[in-house]
């Protein structure tokens, strides 16, 4: 790691009283203890060198090369527990953990969690500053946020901003992300996403861009999403999204000469013996909501799904043959039911 450097960026003094530039510098002091930069050795393939360049290296084919991923991490507990990425951590066969105040540390992987790009670390440290996780409450557009981490390799950076979108869907896995507009680059992946209290209220995931440079577009992943996997991580078991055994498709609704709006979602798929055909969801329905939950589409009860607790019943409201229907659904862990969702 390089030598120690906090780098305050706050482009954003206009706003409220309680995220003024002297906030953000205190909220900056109280995390920095907890940061840690994360350092994770895996092998790497090696390309096929040609023929006649053998002769000269001594390159022999399908070698493997040592590789290193450089990723940030802040600890949770006072006995050394951290959270971190796993896209850092993915494939490792070691990882070191570098705290604020210089203490080395091999770190044991407890657990992680591909769907929601976390990692668990542990660390033999005690008396240990920690990041306080926030409470499960609803993000919104306009609040202000920051994060920590070690960009490109460098010293402990922290940039402000301000969340820009909630619910964004980057892929197909049904997880909403956090967007703010936050300077986040390599290596800053598995660091806080933090309110103006300074609590986690997310990790950053990933950045979107269309080339090496920033774009201004940070995605985290809401912490709601890692305290339900929390417990199952400690217990080095791998947290596992609930299911309803169905599948469907956008219902898109033509609101203009060239506009398109996404309606519901219809049902193309239903899972022989799965709950949602225990429930009387039937292919050709139309969701419109979930768990009192208006539905616009898929992605959207996707992520109710995953947040859902299993066993517990949920209702299901579905439009058939014009008719508005509602069902009680048991979602259940993937183990009994093989689905499309």
């Amino acid at each position: 790691m390089k030598i120690y450097a906090l780098l305050i960026a706050l482009y954003a003094l206009g706003f409220a009283s309680h995220s003024t530039a002297q906030d953000w510098q205190a909220v900056a002091n109280r995390v920095a203890p907890a940061m840690v930069s994360v350092t994770a050795v895996g092998e790497r393939q090696q390309p096929e060198m040609p023929e006649e360049l053998k002769t000269f290296f001594g390159e022999r084919l399908g070698a493997k090369r040592s590789a290193r991923t450089n990723g940030s991490g802040f600890f949770i507990s006072a006995d050394g527990l951290i959270l971190t990425a796993f896209s850092t951590i993915e494939n490792a066969k070691e990882v070191l953990v570098v705290t604020h105040d210089q203490r080395r540390f091999r770190a044991e992987v407890v657990g992680a969690n591909a769907l929601l790009d976390i990692g668990l670390l542990k660390v033999p440290a005690s008396g240990q500053v920690a990041v306080a996780l926030a409470p499960t409450e609803p993000m919104a557009v306009g609040l202000p946020v920051a994060t920590m981490g070690f960009p490109f390799d460098l010293g402990l950076s922290f940039t402000a901003g301000v969340v820009s979108s909630i619910d964004q869907y980057a892929n197909a896995d049904g997880k909403p992300y956090i967007q703010a507009t936050l300077y986040t680059n390599r290596g800053q992946a598995g660091g806080p996403l933090l309110n103006a209290s300074g609590e986690a209220v997310g990790v950053i995931s990933a950045i979107m861009t269309d080339g090496p440079q920033f774009s201004g577009i940070s995605l985290s992943t809401p912490i709601a999403f890692i305290q339900d996997a929390l417990p199952a991580l400690k217990q080095g078991a791998s947290w596992a999204r609930p299911v309803i055994g169905l599948a469907g498709s956008d219902v898109w609704l033509q609101s203009g000469s060239e506009k398109f709006e996404r309606l519901n979602v219809v049902i193309t798929e239903v899972v022989a013996r799965g709950p949602a055909a225990r429930a009387g969801i039937l292919a050709g329905d139309r969701v419109t909501a979930f768990a009192d939950q208006p539905i616009k589409h898929w992605l959207q009860l996707a992520a109710l799904v995953a947040r859902s607790t299993p066993g517990q019943a949920y209702t299901v409201q579905v439009v058939r043959d014009g008719k508005l229907m509602k069902f009680n659904l048991v979602p259940e862990l993937p183990s009994k039911t093989e689905t499309a969702n």
